[in-house]
């Protein structure tokens, strides 16, 4: 398997690359890879780095499952690989706004999961790959 032509996708978030592909009978298909931007500051709460890092890539729906964690309380038995952090009200509030805020900024981006494989792959998956890039473990959150 040859690659043949490598593009990338400025219009996504996060940016991607984009690989043509034959099988050796001949058949065409493109590997997706997304570039995520992992240029985030570490903060004392990994719980916030996370959020940053998934805000800076698009992913929209573990924003909004976060954010149900944070606002339900329900972070110590929601959010896989938390480490206990004590979250105040006040920071609770915090981090939910920062969420609203990178909800807002991406609600008119597409990620490259949601363009090039709807039906193949979703965040979770990309989550996995993220982790890997990160070379740890990651805060999410399974399907509710």
């Amino acid at each position: 398997m040859k690659s043949e032509k490598t593009t990338f996708d400025s219009n996504t978030l996060p940016k991607c690359k984009l690989e043509e592909k034959k099988f050796e009978w001949g058949e065409p298909y493109t590997v997706m890879t997304p570039i995520f931007d992992l240029d985030v500051k570490e903060t004392d709460s990994k719980l916030e780095y996370f959020i940053d890092v998934y805000g800076k890539n698009n992913f929209k729906t573990q924003l909004l499952r976060l954010y149900n964690k944070i606002n339900n309380y329900e972070e110590t038995k929601g959010i896989i690989n938390f480490k206990y952090e004590e979250l105040s009200d006040e920071k609770r509030v915090t981090l939910k706004k920062k969420i609203n805020e990178y909800l807002e900024i991406t609600k008119d981006r597409i990620s490259p999961w949601e363009l090039y494989e709807p039906y193949n792959y979703t965040e979770l998956d990309y989550i996995e790959k993220l982790s890997k890039e990160i070379n740890g473990k990651i805060y999410y959150v399974e399907k509710e």
